[in-house]
């Protein structure tokens, strides 16, 4: 991983270790952006990019934009849990 963890600000630090932690162990990862609904539609892919950038995601990472508010990824969350079983 390239990102420098030390010029993230406290939550995107710790969001970063636990990507290292999970990378580290061979462990499986899928990223929730959570608060979805929180964004203007013309807001979301830009802060997507961000944040595989800031932890430094690889493509192979689900990366799935959810709202609980709005149900919007409830089905690609579910599918990436049901691969586990």
């Amino acid at each position: 991983m390239t990102t420098n963890a030390g010029a993230l600000g406290p939550k995107a630090r710790a969001g970063f270790g636990d990507v290292c932690w999970f990378n580290h162990a061979g462990c499986r990862l899928c990223v929730v952006a959570n608060k979805l609904d929180k964004l203007k539609k013309s807001e979301t892919e830009g802060n997507l990019r961000l944040i595989r950038e800031t932890l430094a995601l690889p493509e192979s990472v689900p990366l799935i934009p959810f709202s609980a508010e709005k149900g919007t990824g409830r089905e690609a969350l579910t599918a990436e849990i049901l691969k586990l079983l």
